[in-house]
C-alpha cells in the first residue's frame, strides 16, 4: 500500500477507537460529530470508516479545526492508553479500541545516563487483516528490551539480571451490532521475562471482552472484563469495569473504573489530557498544530511487569516503577514520519518483587532518580 506522504498521517495514530461511539446515524459511518459534515464534504463517495480517514488525510490542508481537534482528542487517549505500562496494561487500557484502519509501524528508545545506566526500546507494528462495515480483525506485533548497565541487588540479597525483555503477539476483533451496538475480543500473548519462552509457565497473556451501546442522550457506555497473568493488579484476578464516554465540541472524557481519561482542546493550539488506567496516570499539555509542530510537557507514573524464570513463586512478579517529568516536541521527517522527542527526569524509581502492585515481599531496591533523553518514530503504509 503506498505511503501516506502528508502531514496528515498522524490521524493515522489519531483515529484509532472510531468503534467506541456508534451514536452516529446509519447514514453516516463516521462516529466524530465535528468531522461528519467535513467527511459529507470532502468525502461524500467513501462509505467506511477506513475510507473516508484516508479521504480525511487527502483533505487535511482543508478540514475543519475541529474537526482536527476532535480527532485529536480521541488520538491523545488511546496513545496514552497503549504507552502505560506495557504489556497487558496496554490490552486492559485500550479497552478493545481499534488500532489504525491500515498498518502502523513505531520505534521508541530511551536512555537513561544514570547509576546504574538504563535504556529501553519498544517496536509495535499493527495491521488489519479483515475489515468491513460490520466486523473488524487486526494483528499486532510488540517487542521491548530493557537493560541496565549494573545488576540491581535488592534488599533481600535478590540479584535482578541486567537485561529483560517482553516479546508479544496481539489479535482483536469488533463487531458492530444494530442499534449502534458493539462487542469485541482482544487478546495477546508472549513473554515478559529475563529469557524469553524458556519455559512455558514464564508466557504471559491477558484477554479483555468489551461490549458496548449507546443512551439516548448521546452517550456511550462500555462494560468489560479483563484477566491476565502479568497484571500489576493480581495474577489471574477477573477485573470488571464499566466506562461511560461523554462529549462536547471542545471535551472527550471517559469515566470509569479502573480507567479514567479527559481529553481537553479549548483552543485551536492548545489541548490538555489527563488519563489514569489502574495504577499508572498520564497528564500531558500541548501547544501547537498537530499537522506541524507541537510543544509538549508531560507528567507520568507508569509501571512495568515481568516474570523471571528464576523465581521463588510462581506467582511473583518483577516491577519497575518510576515517576517522570518531561518537556518536548513533536513533528514530522520528510513529511512521511512522525517524530517526537522528549528530554525530562525519573524521580520516585524502584523495583521490587512480589505478588501484585506494591507488594515488595521478595525485596526491593529504591533506584536514583536520573535525566533521560526518549525518541519516538512513528510512521504508517
Amino acid at each position: 500500500m503506498k505511503q501516506i506522504c502528508s502531514p496528515a498521517i498522524v490521524y493515522v495514530f489519531l483515529f484509532s477507537i472510531f468503534a467506541l461511539a456508534q451514536e452516529s446515524k446509519p447514514t453516516n459511518p463516521m462516529p466524530f460529530q465535528a468531522c461528519r459534515d467535513q467527511a459529507a464534504k470532502f468525502c461524500a463517495d467513501q462509505k467506511t470508516p477506513r475510507d473516508i480517514l484516508k479521504c480525511l488525510i487527502k483533505n487535511d490542508k482543508v478540514i475543519s479545526t475541529a474537526c482536527k481537534q476532535e480527532l485529536e482528542r480521541y488520538g491523545r487517549a488511546t496513545s496514552q492508553a497503549n504507552e502505560q505500562g506495557g504489556g497487558a496494561l496496554s490490552a486492559m487500557a485500550g479497552l478493545n479500541s481499534q488500532t489504525p484502519p491500515f498498518p502502523v509501524l513505531a520505534v521508541e528508545g530511551r536512555l537513561s545516563p544514570g547509576t546504574p545506566k538504563m535504556n529501553e526500546e519498544k517496536i509495535n507494528l499493527s495491521s488489519p487483516i479483515y475489515q468491513d462495515e460490520d466486523d473488524y480483525f487486526a494483528l499486532s506485533a510488540a517487542g521491548a528490551p530493557v537493560h541496565f548497565s549494573d545488576p540491581v541487588t535488592l534488599n533481600s540479597g535478590i540479584e535482578v539480571p541486567k537485561d529483560l525483555y517482553r516479546a508479544e503477539l496481539g489479535a482483536q476483533y469488533t463487531h458492530k451490532l444494530p442499534g449502534f451496538k458493539n462487542w469485541g475480543l482482544r487478546g495477546s500473548i508472549g513473554s515478559a521475562s529475563d529469557q524469553l519462552f524458556k519455559n512455558f509457565k514464564d508466557n504471559s497473556f491477558s484477554i479483555n471482552a468489551q461490549y458496548g451501546f449507546p443512551t439516548e442522550t448521546g452517550g456511550f457506555w462500555m462494560l468489560f472484563l479483563y484477566i491476565s497473568n502479568n497484571s500489576p493488579l493480581g495474577n489471574f484476578v477477573p477485573i470488571p469495569g464499566v466506562m461511560y464516554l461523554y462529549k462536547t465540541p471542545t471535551f472527550t472524557g471517559m469515566f470509569g473504573f479502573p480507567i479514567l481519561s479527559m481529553q481537553w482542546t479549548p483552543e485551536k493550539l492548545w489541548s490538555y489530557s489527563f488519563s489514569m488506567f489502574g495504577p499508572a496516570i498520564t497528564a500531558e499539555a500541548g501547544y501547537g498544530d498537530m499537522a506541524d509542530i507541537q510543544y509538549i510537557t508531560n507528567l507520568s507514573w507508569s509501571t512495568q511487569s515481568f516474570i523471571l524464570s528464576n523465581r521463588t513463586d510462581d506467582k511473583d512478579r518483577l516491577t519497575i516503577d518510576e515517576k517522570k517529568a518531561s518537556i518536548g516536541l513533536k513533528s514530522f521527517l520528510y513529511e512521511k514520519v512522525l517524530a517526537e522527542v522528549k528530554i525530562g527526569r525519573a524521580i520516585g524509581r524502584s523495583i521490587y518483587i512480589g505478588d501484585g502492585i506494591r507488594n515488595m515481599k521478595r525485596g526491593s531496591q529504591s533506584l536514583d532518580d536520573e535525566g533521560f533523553l526518549a525518541l519516538t518514530l512513528k510512521t504508517g503504509f
